[in-house]
């Protein structure tokens, strides 16, 4: 057996770099999809990215031609419609097609649009901005509504492509999502890392304190199981020289000689089985051990097998949890 400082670090290291990995990746996302590294990969408006779904779209002429209600039904009932949505759809086109475009009314893009329609520049400086390609029922119907409410000569609408509703809010609330997971990731990523070093300092000062107790075992940690008088590697439980060694769900040593009361517990929690070992001291002071998950069966006879031997190496400790009346006795008589 070999002291081992990672133990119950790795965990924390490899989510870590799993959320790394990932809050990486969303945030080269969030900032790598604008409009104009759109188009020079060539995903303009029939193609669209295959991960995301957007698209970039080029704007020449712009018609506003409705306001965007969000409405809620349930069992074909409406029950709240929202005219206040600030969403507002748009006849737009690029030079040779024309789409259905949804905007909302106070983002950066309607700004830069209104300067370049006033100064006369739209059409010789148009705009390329970053669309979600939506093809749900409902932004269909929008799609549609669009084409047939534009204020165009109804010789021209055939030309017209409804086949998606190309929303560049949603677009922008996605890449702005993105960019908030990745900084949560982040923050994980920094709260994993303080959690596993904190984790790797409590190995250390464990085994230093183990150490400071019985400096042969510093020479050799198999002692802990050769020279014990208990001993379930398994469980990381161990007695040796009068003292529960428990290198396990949380790291004790525990003198022996100081214990009044014991008894092992079996808790169930939404189907999930957990086991401790609550020991009482002299002090009247609970210490509770929590043991290495391992097979049930395995860990309930290991546990019966330590408290029938705590029982025959310890005649005056109160073993089971059928001696709490003698032990609550004990503790009375004790406060007077």
């Amino acid at each position: 057996m070999k002291r081992n400082n990672l133990r119950n670090v790795w965990p924390y290291l490899i989510f870590a770099m799993i959320c790394a990995a990932l809050g990486g990746f969303l945030f080269y996302k969030s900032q790598n999809s604008s409009a104009d590294q759109f188009v020079e990969q060539g995903l303009v408006y029939p193609k669209t990215e295959a991960l995301t779904g957007h698209t970039a779209v080029t704007i020449k002429e712009i018609i506003p031609v409705l306001d965007i209600t969000i409405t809620k039904t349930k069992n074909g009932v409406v029950v709240s419609e929202n005219k206040n949505t600030g969403l507002v759809a748009y006849l737009v086109s690029d030079g040779e097609r024309a789409f259905p475009v949804v905007l909302h009314d106070d983002s950066k893009v309607v700004k830069i649009l209104e300067e370049r329609i006033k100064a006369g520049q739209l059409e010789s400086n148009p705009l390329n901005v970053v669309a979600y390609a939506s093809k749900s029922k409902d932004d269909l119907q929008i799609a549609e509504k669009v084409i047939q409410r534009a204020d165009v000569d109804a010789s021209v609408k055939s030309g017209y492509d409804d086949s998606a509703l190309l929303d560049v809010a949603e677009a922008e609330n996605r890449l702005n999502i993105m960019l908030f997971v990745s900084f949560a990731l982040g923050a994980a990523v920094l709260l994993l890392l303080l959690t596993a070093l904190w984790k790797y300092w409590k190995n250390t000062k464990f085994y230093n304190t183990l150490y400071d107790h019985f400096p042969e075992l510093a020479q050799d940690l198999d002692k802990l199981v050769t020279d014990s008088d208990f001993h379930c590697p398994e469980l990381g439980l161990y007695v040796y020289k009068n003292h529960l060694v428990v290198i396990g769900a949380n790291d004790r040593i525990i003198d022996l000689s100081q214990i009044i009361y014991t008894y092992a517990v079996r808790q169930t929690n939404n189907s999930v089985v957990t086991f401790q070992v609550h020991l009482h001291n002299n002090q009247f002071r609970r210490l509770v051990v929590k043991p290495r998950r391992y097979q049930r069966e395995f860990t309930q006879a290991m546990l019966d097998r330590l408290m029938l031997y705590l029982q025959e190496a310890y005649p005056s400790m109160l073993v089971g949890v059928q001696h709490a009346t003698d032990y609550k006795e004990l503790k009375r008589q004790a406060r007077g």
